[in-house]
């Protein structure tokens, strides 16, 4: 069905609002007039002021310089510093292959005007170092979160870095439940039945992706976390995306430590000692996350608690020292 004149001129009036004006760079009615003829479209003064009329109707943020200086936009959903932490986001994703990532932050730049746009993409750091990326990338984010939607399986081939380049024979078969971007990397939380806790994989080693008509497995049925999972009380206390179910530890923390370690864990109850330190429990996942953030702090942060972590954490110090030659 052919769109009228009007409907058009309209649509076309409310894409050079967006894409050229803001405070600093209004546009006269005449000088809207030209750029619409310029797309071959008829248009005047009178129809241009009863279109800025129909678009603030219609809850665009339409105003006047005054006089007859000019139209613009003066609020968007997203300002020229959201899109700059966004498009810089994108750029240190380093799972995203490079032409996909040039692809969105383009796309995020038209939500702003041109002359902004201009500017951060300036500021920008474009190119960046090429990656080995996953094509499928897209089209596997989708698959995947429609089976989350719809609480299904989803199957897919998964490279890993011992089994080199080569697709994988047999695809496996998992019942996910979030997508989270953590460690510089989108991770699909399921559950793999072959094992007992539930697993991480990362999407950009996926190919193949396809959603089942198999009823995915709840989480609450094979984890102490509810359905639908919480990913937020899921992540607390995970210092790696490597399986690993977070336990209850016991630390020492110096007073004037306590402040980060409070950060990173913030479940967890603090309460003070007889030295002058405080006794922190928490759930925290152990392993080799968990020992190299507790190196940071030189000592003045450490576990008392359970036996087994700081039995752990005294053999991985143990082979780091041999392996120095001490």
């Amino acid at each position: 069905m052919a769109i009228s004149v009007g409907k058009q001129r309209l649509l076309a009036v409310a894409q050079l609002m967006l894409e050229k004006t803001d405070e600093g760079h209004p546009l006269s009615a005449e000088k809207l007039c030209r750029l619409l003829e310029e797309q071959g479209i008829p248009a005047e003064r009178k129809t241009v002021y009863d279109d800025l009329n129909q678009l603030r109707q219609r809850g665009m943020d339409v105003r006047c310089t005054g006089g007859r200086g000019g139209y613009y936009i003066a609020t968007r959903p997203f300002g020229a510093a959201e899109i700059r932490l966004l498009a810089s986001a994108v750029l240190a994703a380093r799972f995203i292959p490079e032409g996909q990532a040039q692809g969105l932050v383009h796309k995020l730049l038209r939500l702003v005007p041109e002359d902004q746009a201009d500017m951060l993409l300036a500021q920008l750091a474009l190119p960046r170092e090429e990656e080995n990326g996953n094509p499928q990338l897209y089209a596997a984010i989708d698959v995947l979160q429609q089976a989350i939607d719809k609480g299904c399986k989803a199957s897919f081939y998964y490279a890993t870095p011992r089994a080199g380049e080569g697709r994988p024979k047999r695809p496996r078969s998992v019942s996910p439940y979030a997508l989270v971007w953590a460690e510089d990397a989108l991770y699909l939380i399921a559950h793999d039945p072959r094992h007992r806790a539930m697993t991480h994989f990362r999407v950009d080693r996926m190919s193949g992706v396809r959603k089942l008509r198999t009823r995915a497995t709840p989480c609450d049925a094979i984890s102490h976390y509810a359905s639908p999972l919480d990913v937020k009380a899921y992540m607390r206390g995970r210092f790696s995306m490597f399986a690993g179910a977070p336990v209850d530890i016991t630390l020492w923390a110096s007073e004037a430590f306590l402040p980060a370690v409070m950060e990173r864990l913030p479940d967890a109850r603090a309460v003070p000692d007889q030295d002058g330190g405080y006794i922190v429990r928490t759930a925290a996942q152990p392993g080799a996350g968990f020992i190299a953030w507790l190196a940071h702090f030189g000592g003045e942060v450490r576990v008392i608690s359970p036996q087994e972590t700081v039995d752990d954490i005294r053999r991985a110090y143990g082979k780091l020292m041999e392996a120095h030659g001490q």
